[in-house]
C-alpha cells in the first residue's frame, strides 16, 4: 500500500501532465494511469514503476499524449507486489479546442485521402498525425487553405490529427477504413 500525498494534472502543449506524491510505500509495484471521458468507463494510459518499499516522500509524473478537446477524468491504480490494489482520488482536466478555428475533416471515416478544411486567424498551421498509441506518423505545414492528405499507407484504425496554429492546438480523431 501507499500513503497518498497529492495527485494533480494540467493541460500542457505536449498533453495532460500528471504529477503525484506518496509519503510512504510498502511493496509498491507501481501505478497504472487510468483515464475516462465520463468518469465511469476507464482505460489505461500508461504505467509508472513504484519505489517498492520506502519511508521517504516519492514524486512521480506522467504525460498523457492521447487526448482530444473535452473533459477527462484521471485516477491512479496502485498495485502492490502481492497484487492488492488501491486507487488515488479522481481528478478532472478540461482541454479546450482552439477557439478561433473552424476545422472540418472529411470524409470521416476515410479510405485514401483525408481533406482538411481550415478557417484560421493565423496564416499557417502545422498538422501532425499520430496513432492512438502515440506513435508519430507524419507532419506537414499548410497555409490557410483546404488541403488533402494521402493516408492510403495507414492501416485501418483510429488516428489523431493535431492541428497547431500560433499558440493554439486542437486534436481531432479520424477513422481510416
Amino acid at each position: 500500500p501507499v500513503e497518498w500525498l497529492s495527485f494533480d494534472g494540467a493541460y500542457r502543449h505536449q498533453g495532460v501532465h500528471l504529477t503525484w506524491q506518496t509519503r510512504t510505500e510498502l511493496d509498491n509495484l507501481g501505478f497504472w494511469v487510468e483515464f475516462s471521458e465520463d468518469g465511469q468507463i476507464w482505460s489505461e494510459a500508461g504505467f509508472v514503476e513504484g519505489q517498492g518499499t520506502t519511508n521517504e516522500i516519492s514524486e512521480y509524473e506522467y504525460t498523457h499524449t492521447l487526448f482530444s478537446a473535452g473533459t477527462f477524468y484521471y485516477r491512479l491504480q496502485q498495485k502492490d507486489i502481492n497484487r492488492s490494489v488501491s486507487y488515488s482520488k479522481t481528478i478532472v482536466v478540461t482541454i479546450d479546442k482552439a477557439s478561433s478555428s473552424d476545422v472540418v475533416l472529411y470524409p470521416n471515416p476515410v479510405l485514401d485521402v483525408l481533406n482538411v478544411n481550415l478557417s484560421l486567424e493565423d496564416d499557417e498551421a502545422i498538422i501532425s498525425i499520430y496513432s492512438l498509441d502515440g506513435q508519430f506518423i507524419n507532419t506537414r505545414s499548410i497555409i490557410n487553405a483546404p488541403t488533402s492528405i494521402n493516408i492510403s499507407n495507414l492501416n485501418p484504425g483510429v488516428y489523431l490529427i493535431y492541428i497547431q496554429t500560433g499558440y493554439q492546438k486542437a486534436v481531432y480523431r479520424f477513422v481510416r477504413n
